[in-house]
């Protein structure tokens, strides 16, 4: 894959906030976030679903960087962390022995051995994986939504915006989308495994790749809602229970399998396929759904394969002598 600097990520033009403005400071203040709200939004305004996304991504870093922000500045910035930080990982994970802890660190390098029959979702499989691999090792990566999940989303944009050649623009409009949805989450409910088990980190991602996916294939609002709440459906209620206490397994292979669960519920949205209750209801029953979780599920190094990590004393219920 190309190194990062290599590929142009051009500002597009046209980017004025100002028309649009005060009709999207509505939507960027109402709790919880929805994205049925958004659709209707931006059909009364006649905004696509990447400019919309843009635009809100813009409103909402202004309350921290000041007024004088422009959509401009925030797609320079988005794009910089995709070439720069998410391509990047992708690359080093392929190509690299990650510095794990008790993994081989090299499953993603491993992977092309096999005569896959999955097309570009073995890729965004893949890709994922070497992320994953390299946030395991200590690499950087951009928590998309979190660090246990911070593959899915790059290896599931990246493996099928390179896999059909698209612009880079447009590679970097998905990753909003993508933030677009994942901004629903967060509207929601705690996006943790430690409060909401692993549907709140893996579960989610799987989301925002799928609505991302979904862009990249030229899918619409009821597309990308549709691809979201199908490829989040799977990770309802997860437990998380991070092997020796590390984020490495099952996290490695977890955020695979969700970007290729992104990719698939992609298609499917794009095939015409809606189901019953869309992203916000989907999010909404992660969350319901994680809370319920037991403590011992939920990120606490006090579930089964948690256990091993209890050798200095400190788990939950140990009762390690030292």
């Amino acid at each position: 894959m190309p190194a990062s600097t290599d590929v142009p990520c051009p500002v597009p033009p046209d980017l004025d906030l100002r028309p649009v403005e005060d009709a999207l400071l509505q939507l960027h203040r109402v709790a919880p976030f929805s994205l049925a709200a958004v659709t209707a939004t931006a059909t009364a305004l006649s905004l696509s679903i990447a400019d919309l996304a843009l635009y809100l991504e813009t409103l909402a870093l202004r309350e921290r960087d000041g007024p004088q922000l422009t959509p401009g500045a925030v797609w320079a910035e988005g794009c910089h962390k995709y070439q720069a930080v998410m391509r990047r990982a992708v690359r080093r994970g392929v190509e690299g022995l990650n510095a794990t802890s008790f993994l081989s660190g090299d499953w993603a390098r491993r992977l092309p051995l096999m005569s896959p029959l999955l097309g570009l979702g073995w890729s965004a499989l893949r890709y994922a994986i070497a992320v994953q691999e390299f946030n395991a090792g200590m690499g950087l990566v951009s928590a998309a939504p979190t660090g246990g999940a911070a593959g899915t989303v790059p290896g599931s944009l990246i493996a099928v915006g390179e896999g059909l050649d698209l612009p880079v623009e447009r590679q970097v409009q998905a990753l909003f989308v993508a933030g677009l949805v994942g901004r629903a989450a967060f509207g929601r409910g705690p996006v943790s495994g430690a409060q909401a088990g692993c549907g709140g980190e893996i579960g989610v991602a799987a989301a925002m790749a799928a609505g991302g996916v979904a862009h990249l294939l030229g899918g619409g609002f009821g597309e990308v809602d549709a691809a979201a709440a199908l490829a989040a459906t799977p990770f309802v209620g997860l437990e998380c229970s991070p092997a020796y206490g590390l984020v490495e397994y099952p996290c490695v292979p977890r955020n695979g399998f969700a970007a290729l669960t992104a990719v698939a519920a992609a298609e499917m949205a794009m095939a015409g396929l809606v189901p019953p209750h869309g992203a916000d209801d989907t999010l909404d029953r992660i969350f319901a759904v994680g809370r319920l979780l037991p403590a011992a599920l939920r990120e606490t190094n006090s579930g089964p394969w948690a256990a091993p990590a209890c050798t200095a004393g400190a788990c939950l219920g140990c009762t390690t002598r030292h």
